[in-house]
């Protein structure tokens, strides 16, 4: 399934007219893509991340976005002791559903995670085309705290799949 572009959006949300394109396309569609990956760990695009870890020892590290897409990018990233950067492929370990990398002690810290997540299916895009209905519903004038919002918004919904 592909990315969720400002048609789609439009599309589900009726809307015929391109007068709110940039605000659907630039605030809102990327506001609910960030917030409903940032709350379920899910991926809403294929994408390359990276996440900094800083604690010294042997850490093993569930990957926060997921899933993992094992034939993109998949690299420990550290400078060693000679200023040197290093890149390793790190070990793997699948924590239930979820997978976890090992950054080894003898790693100089920080150590960058860096991996690509596949397209999400088709449930998490319509939680992310659900949030953008809320938001676009209840948009008033400010944009300012979109984030919050969506936040907020996203939580009750959730509370309601689950009482229902």
């Amino acid at each position: 399934m592909p990315a969720l572009t400002t048609s789609d959006v439009k599309t589900h949300l009726r809307v015929f007219h391109s007068q709110d394109d940039s605000y659907i396309g630039t605030i809102l569609l990327p506001a609910a893509r960030e917030t409903v990956e940032r709350t379920t760990g899910l991926a809403v695009q294929a994408l390359e991340r990276s996440y900094e870890v800083s604690e010294e020892g042997d850490v093993w590290v569930v990957l926060p976005i997921q899933p993992v897409n094992l034939t993109g990018v998949f690299q420990l990233v550290y400078t060693d002791d000679n200023a040197v950067v290093q890149t390793e492929t790190p070990e793997k370990h699948w924590d239930g559903e979820r997978l976890a990398v090992l950054v080894p002690e003898e790693y100089n810290r920080p150590v960058t995670i860096n991996w690509a997540t596949h397209i999400g299916d088709h449930y998490i895009n319509m939680l992310v085309l659900q949030l953008c209905a809320r938001l676009y519903a209840d948009r008033g004038d400010s944009t300012g705290a979109i984030e919050g919002k969506a936040q907020q918004m996203l939580t009750a919904m959730l509370k309601e799949r689950v009482i229902a």
